[in-house]
């Protein structure tokens, strides 16, 4: 056998070798990227609704509401950290005062 004939045998080899190790790389990385994401779309929508389960259940929070009134009459709530809790005091477009001012 000649040596270039030899090296055309070994390097013939090792070609696949490499090729099909590639090949697998990138299947099982294929194969755990798809895995992870559907694992993300099952999992989310579960957890979110587990997160808003114990949110829900936590004493002491304050809950807002909005709501909307007639344009006919304007006030302003003022609320005040220095005012006893739960006391509110409306002022009417008019100037009246109502509640604990």
């Amino acid at each position: 056998m000649t040596p270039e004939r030899q090296w055309d045998a070994i390097r013939n080899r090792a070609e696949p070798l490499y090729g099909l190790a590639g090949v697998s790389v990138l299947r099982l990385t294929l194969l755990f990227g798809s895995a992870a994401a559907a694992l993300a779309l099952i999992l989310t929508p579960i957890a979110d609704r587990y997160s808003k389960d114990e949110i829900a259940s936590i004493d002491g929070v304050d809950y807002m509401s909005t709501g909307s009134i007639h344009r006919s009459s304007s006030y302003v709530i003022h609320r005040s950290v220095l005012q006893m809790p739960g006391a509110v005091c409306i002022i009417h477009s008019n100037g009246e005062y109502n509640g604990d001012c």
